[in-house]
Formats: C-alpha cells, structure tokens, sequence
C-alpha cells in the first residue's frame, strides 16, 4: 500500500443490507449561497480526509474498505451539483413550527435533494470511483433545497451529524476538528471479534435463550426464497395495506403537554424513568395496541432496550449474525395476517441534524433512504423545539394517529391527508 494513502477496513456490521442504500438528508431553506456552501463543504472533506476516500473491495481482506488519500488537494472527492426549477415549492412541504401539531403528506420529491446521477448501492459506488459525500441544491422561485447524500455502509446518522455540525462550523468560521484518522485495523471490528472468542456472558440461561428466539423471529439470511417472501410481504402491504407517507410534526407546546401527561403516570407505575423517544414510540404503538396506555408501552419499550447496551447481549447478537446468519442478515418481514408484526423505529434525534445555519430561514427537514423504502420503518427526529415522526404505514393507521393528535389539541391541528 503506499504512502499517499491508507485503507480503513469497514466492519461486518456495514455489511449486508446496508451496502444497498444510501441517505440523504435534506433541507429547505428561504435561500442558501451556493458559492459558499460549495466551499465550506469543500474545505471540511479536506480536514477530514476519511470522507475524501472512496470505497474499495478488498481481496485479501473479503471485505468493504475505504481507501483515504493522505496527501494533496481532494477538492474532487465532493460531489456538488446545483439545478433551478421554473416554479414555486409547494407550501405544503413547510412545517410549521407556531402550529401545535401537523400531519404533512407525501414528502418533497427525491429529486429535489439528490441528484439522479448520484448511486446508492456500495458496489456501483465503488466501481465508478465515487465520492463518499454528495450535496445537491434545487432552486425554487420562493426557496431552495439543499440535500446531502451518503452511502449508509459508511455513514450512520451519528456520523452524517457530525459532518452537518462540521459544515455549519466551516460557514461561520469557526474552529473544529476533524475526528482522528481511523488505523487500518477497525477497532470496533476487533472488540466484535473478542466477544466472539470469550466465553459466553450470560448469568442465565433462560435470558439467553430468549434473546436468540426474538432475534431468530426479527432476522433471517438472506437466500432467494427468504427475499422473495419479504417482497411479497411488502407488495401485499403496499396493495392491500393501502400504505401513505406521511409525516407528523409535534412542536415543542404540545410535545412537552405529552411528555408531562406520561412521565406522571410512569411515576405512579414504575419508579424508573422514561425518554422522549420511548413516549413517542409508544405514542405511535398505541394507536395500534389500545389495551395498554402509552406509559405501560413507553416502560415496555425501555426495559427493552436497556439489554442491548450490555456486552452479553452485543456477543449474542454478533453469534447469531455469524454463525447463524453467516455473516448478513435480512429483517424479517411477516404477512398481513401473522400474529407477529414487524416495526422498525430508527431515532436519528442524536445526530442533531437540523443545529445548521445555512443563512436564512429553515423552513423543513426531511430525510430519504434510496432506492427503496419499505412500510413501517419510521424515523423520529428534532425539527427546533419539536420532534417529527416520519414514515410509510397504513392509512387506517395514519388515520389512528391523526385522532391521537385531535385528543391533544383538539382545536389546533393542521392535516394534509
């Protein structure tokens, strides 16, 4: 390898699923200096040389890499295009921040925030020497879009937050720094591949044996039959599920009347404590589950997750996905009348990805995983001082959702469904 660059192994958790999507965060805004922008953009992929990178396939390694330039102007290593519409942006594509809650429609068209000529699989990336980081703007008559792109094999909403926060320091000259430059052994693929040598850490038997049985019903591997399954499963969601896209957006007033009504109750059941993102989960959940309040699901929820910040859970978890599953996994997608139905929530609230100044107003922030998005995958995420639930499910569960929110603010409620 030489000395002019070095090759940053991905680890297995990279793999899989993930190489066939990328994500774009976008915005929009009363206007943006694209002159600017480029620049800024520009000069953060040169401190941070990991994003000047492209993906590789190593040999020796059967794995993804990137392969980072160490030396020279990588000014080329960021793809920033611009175009112009000879309209005006619709206006129903704004969230509103002074209205106490608003169910939006199908979000802005793709287009608008990532260039066609953009790819989304790793291997079509690594194959036409692609950028790692894409930034499309769209100018409208009444505003602009900004959108910036990234392959998720590289990139997880952590990581793109830290590169929105190093953006919005470049724009404003301040200082910041570049996170260090990577070894080319990945330590998180290390420390997975300790857990896999150590001997096994659960205390109990039992929880162990649960914990494979709800990953067995959560995951499956990949194989014609198992993809085949799943796109049935989503095309018959599609059809007879009559799926819509659409948005929820709680503003700060009305969030904060919620988080209060559930934490008092939590209180008077449990003594241990509940977040925005458990509330909100179980908010949405209990549109679907009406025998138990939102505080009993938002309890559920973080008893839940708190085994998955342990390391006897993380080793059973990398077990599965290598012996079981060798290697890649697929999530399991049931039929309209199984007993177990799939959700996947994704909480992107800590990336912090709306704390940017493009230097003008911000009107809305949306967020897209490309090629394709399938049903009940919702993402929470912070727009100001309020939170916004986006995804595609059933209209009759988006209907559920929308008297929720006429129980809360019964006369302040704006709905485009």
């Amino acid at each position: 390898m030489s000395t002019d660059t070095l090759l940053v192994p991905l680890s297995q958790l990279d793999h899989g699923s993930l190489e066939q999507v990328s994500v774009t965060n976008g915005y929009i805004v009363r206007s943006v200096n694209v002159t600017a922008l480029q620049s800024a953009a520009i000069r953060v992929v040169n401190k941070w040389r990991l994003l000047a990178g492209r993906i590789v396939w190593s040999k020796n390694l059967c794995k993804w890499c990137i392969l980072v330039p160490l030396k020279g102007d990588v000014s080329s290593r960021l793809k920033f295009t611009s175009t112009a519409e000879a309209s005006r942006l619709p206006s129903s594509f704004v969230i509103n921040e002074s209205i106490s809650a608003q169910v939006l429609g199908q979000r802005p068209p793709v287009k608008y925030f990532r260039h066609p000529s953009v790819l989304d699989d790793t291997a079509s990336r690594a194959s036409s020497r692609a950028p790692i980081i894409s930034i499309h703007v769209t100018h409208f008559s009444n505003c602009a879009c900004i959108g910036i792109n990234f392959p998720h094999t590289v990139l997880d909403g952590f990581g793109i937050g830290q590169f929105i926060h190093a953006l919005d320091d470049e724009l404003h000259g301040r200082p910041w720094e570049a996170p260090p430059l990577p070894s080319e052994i990945n330590v998180v693929q290390e420390a997975l591949d300790d857990l896999e040598a150590a001997p096994s850490m659960f205390d109990d038997i039992h929880r162990e044996s649960a914990t494979y049985a709800g990953l067995r019903r959560d995951f499956t591997k990949p194989s014609f039959l198992n993809n085949f399954s799943n796109l049935r499963a989503v095309l018959s969601e599609l059809i007879w599920g009559h799926i819509e896209d659409k948005t929820v957006y709680l503003n700060g007033k009305t969030l904060g009347k919620l988080l209060r009504e559930v934490k008092d109750e939590v209180r008077t059941i449990d003594r241990g404590s509940v977040t925005t993102s458990d509330i909100l989960v179980s908010w949405i959940l209990k549109q679907q589950l009406a025998e138990k309040s939102v505080a009993e699901l938002a309890i559920l929820h973080r008893r839940g997750l708190e085994p998955m910040t342990h390391e006897a859970w993380i080793q059973a978890y990398n077990r599965f996905l290598r012996r079981g599953l060798g290697g890649t996994m697929l999530f399991r997608r049931g039929g309209r009348r199984d007993r177990d139905e799939p959700w996947m929530f994704t909480n992107q609230v800590i990336a912090r990805a709306d704390q940017i100044d493009f230097g003008s107003k911000m009107y809305a922030m949306w967020g897209y995983m490309t090629p394709i998005e399938v049903d009940h995958i919702i993402a929470l995420n912070k727009f100001k001082d309020g939170y916004f639930i986006q995804g595609r499910a059933r209209r009759s569960r988006w209907r559920a959702v929308v008297e929720a929110i006429q129980k809360l603010e019964p006369a302040n409620l704006k709905t485009r469904l």
